[in-house]
């Protein structure tokens, strides 16, 4: 006969978070769960449990998770459910090696800098895993800071909403090459 069912560390971790919270706070409370590691990688993401613990319904908790895929952060597969991803060493030396250089005081330097080089007004966080700096980055440098995933992620989800798509294919030039420099050349094309 089983004994009784282990709580998941994850919904412990979450327990006494505030009741109704938005899917931004659902969004940032699973990362941090997930980057602090008190998490393990493979750990099962119970979609209700999750939902019981903020008071909400499944679907700002869906859409967090969609947002941390797109960040590399969890994984999901078909009559199984989410889960923590596992990384490789490697992957997850890459990182936070990426990450490191954003940290402050580093990250108002190195946003700056970029502004000044491109000519450009915002910045957007290109980078899976990143997302949390926004907020960071934004106060340093005074220019709105955008996370690239979940803005492409909220733009998907609102054309299926709407019904829209497109049959064209090849309209949109592909991207212009850029050098990788600085912390990022060892990620560059050999």
């Amino acid at each position: 006969m089983a004994g009784p069912r282990r709580r998941s560390v994850l919904i412990s971790r979450l327990a006494g978070k505030p009741l109704g919270s938005s899917q931004g706070v659902i969004l940032d409370e699973l990362r941090a769960c997930i980057l602090d590691g008190e998490v393990p990688p493979g750990s099962p993401i119970p979609v209700d449990g999750v939902a019981a613990a903020f008071g909400v319904s499944r679907i700002p908790v869906r859409e967090a998770l969609m947002t941390l895929i797109g960040e590399g952060l969890v994984d999901h597969r078909p009559h199984l459910g989410y889960q923590v991803a596992r990384m490789t060493a490697q992957e997850f030396g890459e990182i936070y090696l990426v990450r490191e250089a954003w940290r402050p005081p580093r990250c108002g330097y190195v946003a700056r800098a970029a502004l000044a080089r491109d000519g450009a007004d915002v910045v957007v966080l290109g980078c899976a895993g990143m997302a949390d700096l926004a907020a960071e980055v934004s106060r340093r440098v005074g220019v709105p800071v955008v996370d690239g995933v979940a803005a492409a992620t909220l733009l998907v989800q609102s054309l299926v909403t709407l019904g829209l798509g497109t049959s064209k294919h090849g309209e949109f030039a592909p991207p212009i090459p850029k050098p990788y420099t600085g912390v990022l050349a060892p990620f560059g094309p050999a």
